[in-house]
Parts: C-alpha cells; sequence; structure tokens
C-alpha cells in the first residue's frame, strides 16, 4: 500500500495464507485460459472452473477469497489502460457460481472478504463484484451474525461513495445495497421494508422508527 493510501484512507488487506497458493494457482490458471468464450461464459466448461466448482464447501470460500486476491486492484489504483474487461468478467462469472453454493462462512471469513471487496472498490475506475455482499449477508442472516460485520459492510459503502462511480446508476444501486445491509444489521427493521420515498412513504417510516420496539416485533 502506497503512502497515500495510508493517508486517504485505503482499506487494509489482510495477507494471503501460504496454504492456499495451489487455490490461487488454480484460479490463475483459469483466468488465462485461451480457450473461455467471454461472450458465452460457463466456468464450469473450463478445466480449471470445473474443478473449482466441485471443491469442498469450506475449500470453496478460500476460492473465493484467492478469486478476489487475483484482482490487481486489491493492491493498487487501476487506470482505465490497465482495464481487461475479459478478465473482468472471467472473474465475475466464476464469483457468481461460487456464491451460488451454500458457502459455510464464519465472521472472519465474510470480514476478510468485505475487506478485500473494499480495497478493490476503493482502486477501480468502475463498480465490481456488487453482488458479493448481498451472498455475503444471506449467509450471514441465516447464522444470525449480521450484526458482526457491520464494521466491514461500512468499510465497503465508504469505498463505494468515495468513488466518482456512485453517482451513476451502478453505483447508486450498488451504494443502496450496501447501505439497506448496514441498516439491518443494526437492527433497523424499516430495512426489511419496501416503503416508496413519499410524502405518505416518509410519514410511515418515521411513525415505525417511532413505535415501541415490541410493538415492532409484534
Amino acid at each position: 500500500m502506497s503512502l497515500l493510501d495510508k493517508l486517504f484512507g485505503a482499506p487494509s488487506v489482510p495477507p494471503p495464507r501460504a496454504e492456499d497458493a495451489p487455490l490461487r494457482a488454480l484460479v490463475d490458471e483459469y483466468l488465462a485460459d485461451a480457450a473461455i468464450d467471454v461472450f458465452d461464459l460457463v466456468p464450469r466448461k473450463t478445466a480449471a472452473g470445473a474443478r473449482l466448482l466441485e471443491l469442498s464447501p469450506r475449500e470453496s470460500v478460500r476460492a473465493l477469497e484467492a478469486l478476489l486476491r487475483s484482482d490487481p486492484a486489491t493492491y493498487s489504483h487501476e487506470t482505465v489502460q490497465d482495464y481487461d474487461w475479459a478478465i473482468v468478467r472471467r472473474r465475475e462469472k466464476l464469483l457468481s457460481d461460487l456464491c451460488r453454493r451454500n458457502l459455510p462462512l464464519t465472521v472472519e471469513d465474510a470480514t476478510t472478504l468485505f475487506d478485500l471487496h473494499a480495497s478493490i472498490l476503493h482502486n477501480t475506475w468502475l463498480p465490481r463484484y456488487c453482488s458479493l455482499p448481498k451472498s455475503i449477508a444471506r449467509a450471514a442472516q441465516a447464522g444470525a451474525w449480521l450484526p458482526a460485520v457491520r464494521a466491514p459492510l461500512e468499510r465497503v459503502r465508504d469505498a463505494l461513495a468515495a468513488r466518482r462511480y456512485a453517482q451513476y446508476a451502478e453505483g447508486r444501486r450498488a451504494l443502496k445495497d450496501v447501505e439497506q445491509l448496514i441498516a439491518q444489521a443494526t437492527g433497523d427493521v424499516a430495512a426489511d421494508c419496501t416503503v416508496d420515498a413519499d410524502v405518505w412513504g416518509d410519514k410511515a417510516l418515521a411513525a415505525l422508527r417511532e413505535m415501541d420496539a415490541d410493538l415492532r416485533a409484534g
């Protein structure tokens, strides 16, 4: 991490584990496969992609981390010249397939994945992997530990909000999703409601927040 990143709040990236080197090599093999058709991309149809998607659930969590670490934006600022749409698409598709599995995520896993994602968002000129927070949050909600990852979720939000792309549709949508997860992590019952942002909707949400907690729970 550069001095400028340290001064201006770049998210801290945890160091990789030595034992995950074979998984990182398998991810690199998948990304380098020249036979991949990026317009009809099915990771399972590639040799390396199939092996990654046949891993045990626990190994799949580590593969997801290895996939994020394979993105150069994890560690340094990306320029337009650095951007490789085909490689980013390969990562996006594999990430989507891995996240569809019922992964045995822990608080430590989620924190590491969120921090890697926050670092990538901080360094990219376009948002990516925007489905990741909701995928992790589903596991956190199922395990009732979403409040435990509020802080790393806030780091993802801050990284999104600080970039120029936050003003455009994809950035605004990604930011809204993360803010809703943070609200749920804080126990804001209104975050689970869908209410139009109009005069009546604003009044309904205000009344809901002022309501006694026992009444809201009922």
